[in-house]
Parts: C-alpha cells; sequence; structure tokens
C-alpha cells in the first residue's frame, strides 16, 4: 500500500518535495528513511476499512496501523473475546467488532451490511483470515482439513 516505509531511498528532489522525518545521508544525492512519509501520515483520514480476522496477530496490527493514519474500521473475526479486546485497546471510537466466519457467505453479508449502514460506504476491505495448517505428505492429506484451509484462506 505504500503507508509504511522501512527502508526506501529516495532522490534529494523527493526529500525536499515531501518533508522528511529521520533521514540519514548515505550516498551523495539520496537518503535511507526508516520512518513515515509525512504526507502518507493521514492519507487514510476519513476512509472506512474492513478487516477479516482483526481479532489478533497480522489482523490486529493492521487494525491498528489503519487507525493511526486516520481510517474508522470495522474487524472481523470469529474470536469474539479478542476482537472486543482490539477494539476496547484501539478506541471503540475508531474500531467496531463484528462476529464473522468467511467460510460462511450469509455470515460475510451480515459485516458488509453493518458497515455501510454506520459508515456509509466501504474503502477498503483486507482480506486477511487465514487458519494455518501443518505440512503434510500429500498421501496423508486430510481433505475435510484442506477444505476448511480453503474456505478461509
Amino acid at each position: 500500500m505504500g503507508i509504511m516505509i522501512s527502508l526506501v531511498q529516495i532522490s534529494v528532489k523527493q526529500l525536499q518535495e515531501n518533508s522528511l522525518r529521520s533521514c540519514s545521508q548515505e550516498v551523495p544525492n539520496t537518503y535511507l528513511c526508516s520512518t513515515i512519509l509525512e504526507y502518507n501520515y493521514q492519507r487514510l483520514e476519513g476512509k472506512i476499512v474492513v478487516i477479516t480476522g482483526g481479532a489478533s496477530g497480522i489482523g490486529a496490527e493492521a487494525a491498528r496501523l489503519f487507525t493511526e493514519h486516520g481510517a474508522r474500521v470495522v474487524i472481523t473475526d470469529v474470536k469474539d473475546e479478542l476482537g472486543r479486546n482490539v477494539t476496547v485497546s484501539i478506541g471503540e471510537d475508531k474500531v467496531s467488532y463484528f462476529h464473522c466466519d468467511v467460510r460462511k457467505e450469509t455470515e460475510v453479508e451480515s459485516p458488509v451490511k453493518f458497515t455501510v449502514e454506520k459508515h456509509g460506504r466501504i474503502d477498503v476491505l483486507f482480506s486477511n483470515a487465514g487458519v494455518p495448517e501443518p505440512l503434510l505428505d500429500i498421501r496423508d492429506l486430510n481433505l475435510e482439513a484442506f477444505d476448511r484451509v480453503m474456505a478461509v484462506n
């Protein structure tokens, strides 16, 4: 998405145009930066984001990052307690939680309707939900587990 920049080389012209912080000149005419571009800081202001699998891990951290950049977020997950905890930790004025099992199409419709009713639209959908399964020899493949992974991931 280009919001968070951990290591990027930019030209002097870009540096002058985009007031950057925490940059050090490593090579003539370029700067190495390990921070957020100032002009990107609030580039999600007013955007409405839905994140599946938002109750933990990458989804929860994505919710934090999106809200830091000004977005309003609806996280969905099957882990209700964790989802509510993430909502409270970020702020209920910035994040809402909605139970959703992405394997069930009818359940996916509900948080979409909720988000549109609450915020009027959806600008970003981060399809983050996923379940890991151990790697097995193909001869030991459990079709039920495989179907579950395919349905979620």
